[in-house]
């Protein structure tokens, strides 16, 4: 989005991390996102996983992996945040070495208003000299379910395919991670065609 590119330009440090105006995060989120960090600067991207708080008081675990892990190969974390097991493909619940988001040309020409998360992730994750995942789940979605995220279908949302599609062909030779998007692609077919 705009607001985010904004931010990206006019931050200066070195990791940079994005909270949706309606969420909100643990205290502590971030410096135990930074702690890893700071013992290995080989890591790029620091994962903490979220909650969901839903309107009706409720909190949910989308994910609850109890165990830290690290990646040296940032498609390995991709399959993992595809296959939904410890943390999704959000944003917001992770912090990104400033130099993985500086890249204008892949960053700043994303002309939908669906998929941005996804399509971040899909270009610098394989960047990332190293990721690692903690199970604080300090992030807090408040799910809104007059959201546009979950609002009915329209075809402005099949443009996740479009980038799963993408990563297909670019990674054809990776049987984990189309295992993951193959899960994907069906359970996005299923809740369309419901939808529709």
């Amino acid at each position: 989005s705009a607001a985010r590119l904004a931010g990206i330009r006019a931050s200066c440090g070195a990791y940079l991390g994005f909270v949706d105006s309606d969420d909100y995060v643990e205290p502590d989120m971030y410096e135990r996102l930074l702690a890893p960090v700071r013992q290995d600067a080989a890591i790029e991207i620091s994962i903490s996983g979220h909650v969901v708080d839903s309107m009706n008081g409720t909190i949910e675990h989308p994910c609850s992996a109890e165990h830290s892990i690290s990646w040296d190969d940032g498609l390995e974390a991709m399959e993992e945040m595809f296959a939904n097991r410890k943390f999704t493909w959000s944003l917001w619940d992770k912090i990104y070495a400033r130099r993985l988001l500086t890249d204008e040309d892949s960053l700043s020409h994303w002309p939908h208003s669906h998929g941005e998360d996804t399509f971040i992730n899909a270009k610098v994750m394989p960047l990332a000299k190293r990721i690692i995942f903690q199970p604080i789940y300090g992030y807090h979605y408040c799910m809104n379910p007059e959201s546009m995220m979950h609002a009915a279908f329209h075809p402005g949302k099949l443009v996740t395919v479009d980038i799963l599609a993408d990563l297909i062909e670019k990674y054809t030779n990776r049987s984990k991670l189309m295992n993951a998007i193959g899960q994907i692609f069906l359970q996005m077919m299923e809740l369309y065609l419901k939808d529709m």
